[in-house]
């Protein structure tokens, strides 16, 4: 049996709620298959990065996010050993689950009879648990425009931004640590997505645990923003009983989603550009957008910069505004796609929204 070594490859993710849904399960079936490991190493994704099951499934993603198609496998599962042909195999039947459940029920026919390892099977009952739910976004409204507003930044601080970085891999730990021990922030925001579905595990391996490692005391602030990754598991997902318990012994716990932080000279606004993100396969394409609603509260917060600022530290009563958002407004690399397919630098339906207050941003 392959066993978890102690090499730690990157992980690999891809912009898709079936398949990332489909590595969690591999990623959870491997943690819970290994044992005799370090207890702090399988809580992580670095566990099961190099193992040739995780290896083969993102091969089978990889080729298949290239070509549009997944390759047929060579020797359809003849044998045990074939660990990449089964990886192809199950990898198909999870995208056809979502995609085409007619071929995903004549797939799963074909695999009953075949000798794959007893492995992967346990791994689609645990990503057919996540789909239940993964379609249900959770998503929360202000019933009053006031709400959501935390003055709790400092007048002179430090506040520390990451982004992509709920990985649970060494380095995201030792990137945290740098921080705490040279920059010594007052807040810290994450800007969204952890890997690989923002399942509640994966949010307290991932997220949680390598930020307490990095501040067993004196922790900063910390709020959190949702990618589309933080959203694949949908009701399923750890984001909003996260945000809860953040900041909890400070009693300043994360509203929202979307959410305004204040000091007296400063207001950043954080977005929730991942809500309309979660699956990149429907009709709204790549290009994200904000609940109506959410962009009537950010212009209001907006428009209204100086609300409750102390006049005699900042005689001039209004705030500097800053957007977060886990996706770009405009990206070289492009910030989605038209609906025709082509990448665009900017995002139109955000730009649209905020133009109207651009000189004010």
């Amino acid at each position: 049996m392959a066993q978890i070594t102690d090499k730690k490859s990157p992980i690999t993710t891809f912009r898709d709620r079936a398949l990332s849904l489909w590595q969690a399960s591999v990623h959870s079936a491997l943690v819970e298959r290994v044992s005799g490991s370090d207890e702090t190493a399988q809580n992580h994704a670095a566990a099961t990065a190099d193992h040739p099951y995780m290896a083969a499934t993102v091969g089978a993603m990889r080729n298949f996010a290239d070509s549009g198609q997944f390759k047929p496998p060579v020797h359809r599962a003849s044998s045990v050993a074939e660990v990449t042909d089964c990886a192809r195999l199950y990898a198909e039947l999870a995208w056809n689950k979502v995609f085409d459940p007619q071929k995903a029920r004549e797939m799963e026919s074909e695999l009953s009879f075949s000798i794959c390892d007893p492995f992967w099977a346990k791994c689609l009952l645990t990503y057919d648990e996540y789909l239940k739910t993964g379609k249900t976004q959770p998503y929360i409204v202000h019933s009053d425009v006031a709400d959501y507003v935390l003055t709790c930044l400092p007048d002179k601080g430090t506040v520390a931004v990451i982004a992509d970085w709920g990985t649970g891999m060494d380095d995201a730990v030792v990137l945290a640590q740098q921080i705490a021990t040279y920059f010594k922030p007052d807040v810290l925001i994450h800007l969204g997505d952890v890997y690989y579905a923002g399942l509640p595990q994966e949010i307290d391996r991932h997220f949680l645990q390598p930020l307490a490692k990095a501040w067993p005391t004196n922790q900063p602030l910390i709020f959190a923003l949702d990618g589309n990754h933080d959203r694949y598991a949908g009701a399923s997902g750890g984001y909003y009983s996260m945000l809860a318990n953040l900041n909890k012994e400070a009693g300043i716990p994360q509203p929202n989603s979307y959410f305004a932080l204040r000091s007296n000279f400063w207001q950043l606004l954080s977005l929730d550009t991942g809500y309309h993100d979660a699956d990149p396969a429907e009709e709204a394409k790549d290009l994200t957008f904000l609940e109506e609603s959410e962009v009537a509260w950010h212009l209001d917060k907006i428009h209204n910069s100086g609300l409750g600022v102390d006049a005699v530290k900042n005689p001039a009563q209004t705030r500097g505004t800053v957007l977060l958002s886990h996706h770009q407004l405009f990206s070289f690399q492009g910030a989605g796609n038209s609906a025709e397919g082509k990448p665009l630098a900017v995002n139109l339906k955000l730009a649209q929204a905020f133009q109207p207050v651009f000189s004010q941003i």
